[in-house]
């Protein structure tokens, strides 16, 4: 494929590699870890080719890159220790393919070429509707987390229940906890395993030391995620011993340790969960672990785990309790949002901008002391819950079928195509009529008749291509999201009850029904039926939201983000609500999501708005009765929008 370009990391400068990586098929561009880590603007299609040694050493962050960075690059990978079923895991929305050395160059070579095709061993599938129900599942699972810290006295009980967590959201088999006491010890105190009663001495000290896999990493207050503990890189410092498996029959194997820390980065604790299941939501309790159902921890443990960690520290330090959980659940409610913005790539950053605008407009209003909301304010707690009712407002597209979603048209690309391969047909049969009218005229007349007609045959003939260009021509602007001229409606009606009639009697329609509905629509891309599908996502969003144990200050969520489709002069959607009905926080909200999709730079479907032009069309909104006048003129006099400085056109 040209153009791909395969980029290599972490060889071993040896004879294998260095043929490979020179050979004038792969050509690859090595980097080191400064460079793969400042990596810019890839081609999704480039091929990231990686020596494991060299991942296991900074997995983590290699990890997150891959994750959050680069999503969606094959990945070629060879190493001595693992296998294919092993890893792939770890690289779920990525083609990925592991060689296990030794291996052949051809081999090698073989599996490179065929990554820049897109054929490797494995080939993502995603589900982004599995993937919002884990998203929820893990929002349910941080408000039963924060309930607990808010309600328990009990220690032992509280850290029961985030190490329980911390396994069941990283599908671990077993864990154990430890927290600091002094500056050179941990304590050993809580474990657990699913499959095995084990025989631990729990309540002992344990030196802070850099042999120690929980010591060093309470020491350097630094989380490690290990493929295998008995494949630990030479550059670690410590080991893993392998007495208690031997003597207890349980197999230790990926292993994932994260230091519990506060908010001023003092190490409180460490977390160790152990063999992450593939069957972990099948498990039957005391039964023995299939060896074969170990897999590694991904990314996505690394950030949970990360996050429960701090809920641990909380717990021990009570005074900073709200603070932690919200950023906890913040961070899930973005997760969530992930997971809805890769079903619809062209929004992405519109909730966060929303939520953005929304708080600073009701921040604004905090800070003003007369006119119509001089006696409106917003405590803190009021701004966190308009925040997640921003940051979930679109909640329900992930119900809205894809291609309805990322509709850039008025017909769909497969329908354009087909529009105008029947074009190119009719074309076809004019011409083809136009010879056999010829030649039927010299057949019957002679060519002499046939010679002085010619001129008169090839005018007309032209005439009927000209004009089939232009009926093309006409179509193909029609297909666009702007205003439709009455002129075209009228030419769209008109073709929509004609057909094309060839000289043995075969019929074509100029247009079908579908097509004539579609290229019809007024104003946008979307036919009527389309229209009130993309509107049913807050209904969607509502019924998602509703089902979510919120906390108290929390509980409006759902009723915020409801309505922030609603016009205050009852034509909005999907209640019809009159002014007097829709939430303060849901007028705030309609304005600003208009905004941004006005101004919003990533849409390939239509340019942003100057910031002018975005203003002029609010105000004409607020004109209409469409939305709340004085939050209008209040976003424009208090420049609210400024808070998305560098992402707006001016």
């Amino acid at each position: 494929m040209n153009g791909t370009r395969i980029f290599a990391y972490g060889f071993p400068n040896e004879a294998l590699f260095t043929s490979i990586l020179e050979d004038e098929n792969i050509k690859a561009e090595t980097l080191d870890k400064e460079k793969i880590f400042a990596i810019e603007n890839i081609d999704d299609r480039s091929v990231f080719f990686i020596y494991c040694g060299a991942f296991e050493k900074v997995i983590n962050e290699l990890l997150s890159l891959f994750s959050n960075k680069i999503v969606s690059n094959p990945i070629v990978m060879v190493g001595e220790n693992f296998s294919q079923s092993y890893l792939e895991n770890l690289f779920e929305s990525h083609p990925f393919t592991y060689i296990k050395l030794p291996a052949d160059k051809d081999i090698i070579i073989k599996e490179l070429m065929n990554a820049k095709e897109g054929k490797c061993s494995f080939i993502p599938n995603p589900n982004y509707k599995e993937q919002l129900d884990k998203a929820r599942a893990n929002l349910v699972a941080f408000h039963e987390i924060s309930t607990a810290l808010t309600a328990e006295k009990d220690i032992e009980k509280l850290l029961n229940l985030i190490l329980t967590q911390s396994r069941h959201l990283a599908k671990a088999d077993a864990g154990s906890l430890y927290l600091k006491e002094g500056d050179n010890h941990l304590r050993f105190v809580l474990t657990q395993n699913i499959s095995s009663d084990w025989n631990a001495k729990k309540d002992v000290l344990i030196e802070i030391k850099e042999n120690s896999i929980s010591g060093y990493t309470a020491k350097i207050s630094k989380s490690f995620n290990l493929l295998d503990v008995y494949s630990i890189p030479e550059s670690y410092p410590f080991t893993y011993n392998k007495t208690f498996d031997q003597t207890s029959g349980y197999r230790n194997k990926s292993m994932l340790t994260m230091p519990m820390y506060n908010n001023n980065g003092e190490v409180l604790g460490v977390i160790q969960l152990i063999n992450k299941r593939k069957d972990y939501d099948s498990r039957v309790p005391g039964k023995k672990l299939d060896e074969s159902q170990i897999i590694p921890f991904d990314n996505k443990d690394v950030e949970f785990v990360d996050d429960l960690a701090s809920q641990a520290a909380i717990a021990l330090e009570n005074a900073r309790l709200y603070q932690e959980i919200r950023e906890m659940f913040e961070g899930f409610v973005k997760a969530s949002i992930v997971a809805i913005e890769a079903k619809d790539p062209v929004t992405h950053g519109h909730s966060e901008r929303v939520a953005n605008l929304t708080v600073a407009m009701a921040k604004t209003i905090n800070s003003i002391n007369e006119g119509p909301f001089a006696k409106v304010h917003f405590t803190d707690k009021d701004l966190l819950q308009i925040r997640y009712a921003s940051l979930l407002h679109d909640f329900g597209k992930v119900s809205i079928s894809e291609e309805v979603l990322t509709k850039s048209k008025k017909l769909f690309p497969f329908e354009l195509e087909n529009l105008k391969s029947r074009y190119k047909f009719i074309r076809k049969s004019v011409e083809n009529d136009y010879y056999k009218n010829c030649l039927n005229l010299i057949n019957t007349k002679g060519i002499e008749n046939y010679n002085q007609s010619k001129a008169k045959l090839e005018e007309d003939f032209q005439n009927k291509l000209n004009e089939l260009d232009k009926t093309v021509e006409l179509l193909v602007k029609s297909n666009e999201p702007s205003v439709l001229e009455e002129s075209c409606s009228n030419q769209i009606s008109e073709l929509s009850h004609s057909i094309y009639k060839d000289i043995d009697g075969n019929e074509t329609p100029y247009l079908t029904e579908r097509e004539a509905t579609a290229l019809s629509v007024k104003r946008g891309s979307l036919s009527e039926s389309e229209r009130l599908e993309i509107e049913s996502h807050v209904k969607y969003s509502y019924d998602f939201l509703v089902r979510i144990p919120w906390t108290k200050d929390l509980s409006r969520v759902p009723e915020i983000a409801y309505a922030h489709h609603e016009k205050m002069n009852g034509r909005g959607y999907p209640n019809h609500k009159k002014a007097e009905e829709i939430p303060i926080e849901s007028q705030i909200m309609g304005i600003t999501d208009i905004f941004d999709a006005l101004t919003a730079q990533d849409r390939p479907y239509k340019p942003a708005l100057p910031l002018k032009k975005a203003l002029d069309i609010l105000r004409m909104d607020a004109e209409n009765n469409a939305l709340n006048k004085d939050l209008v003129n209040l976003f424009e006099s208090k420049e609210v929008y400024k808070c998305l400085e560098g992402k707006l056109k001016e």
